[in-house]
């Protein structure tokens, strides 16, 4: 009898996951989308995105749209900036249109660092607009990356980033503890104390930057202790 469920099991999953991947939808699509919304909200529990991170983009924007799901865009809000803490590009991008202003630094950070979706090798002059408007706003890590010492593919995690599709935020980890302060700042910027305390000591020396930068570091660390 286990062994019937079993199989009745398997067979029901291989048929809502054979339906979810059709490229023509069905005349009745509705009982699809609410099996598939079923299936994604499964794999997108309230605490985190890490297993599957397209598919809580994609209910996010399912949330936001009223898409076979209530319209909620403050679940789209926190599943994004779950996505967005993770280092997935597109969340941060679409919560600073949405008008989250510290989300346009992230998504700017991310940019720079290879891993927004930009064309390769980034350019840092691309992102300097966003950042220069997050350092008005009193945004002490876009100040510092303003004076970044930027060097395009030879950027430690631009480099990095051509095999770091899966796991992000595992390779900025990575370059920040090579001594990239970017890669630090892109963790620094969604709370990550060590990678704070690596930023402001080589912002403090100048080490990748253009200059030595005191009064930014003594600032960020005054933020970090509130």
């Amino acid at each position: 009898m286990v062994g019937r469920c079993r199989l009745l099991f398997v067979f029901v999953f291989v048929l809502v996951a054979s339906a979810c991947a059709r490229r023509e939808p069905p005349r009745d699509p509705r009982p699809l989308q609410r099996a598939c919304v079923r299936a994604l909200a499964a794999n997108c529990p309230q605490a985190t995105c890490r297993r599957d991170r397209y598919s809580c983009y994609r209910l996010g924007l399912w949330h936001q749209l009223g898409h076979g799901v209530p319209r909620d865009r403050e679940r789209t809000r926190v599943l994004w900036s779950k996505l967005c803490d993770l280092a997935h590009a597109p969340s941060c991008h679409k919560l600073c249109r949405s008008g989250h202003g510290v989300r346009c630094v992230d998504s700017a950070l991310l940019g720079a660092a290879g891993a927004g979706g930009m064309p390769y090798p980034p350019k840092l002059e691309w992102f300097m607009p966003a950042l220069a408007r997050g350092c008005k706003a009193g945004d002490t890590i876009a100040c510092m990356m303003r004076a970044l010492r930027y060097h395009g593919r030879r950027q430690r995690i631009v480099w990095l980033m051509n095999s770091c599709d899966a796991d992000r935020r595992r390779c900025m980890r990575r370059g920040c503890a090579e001594g990239d302060p970017l890669a630090c700042a892109v963790l620094c910027h969604v709370g990550h104390s060590a990678s704070c305390t690596a930023l402001i000591e080589a912002a403090q020396a100048g080490r990748g930057f253009s200059r030595p930068l005191p009064l930014l570091s003594s600032t960020l660390r005054s933020d970090r202790q509130r």
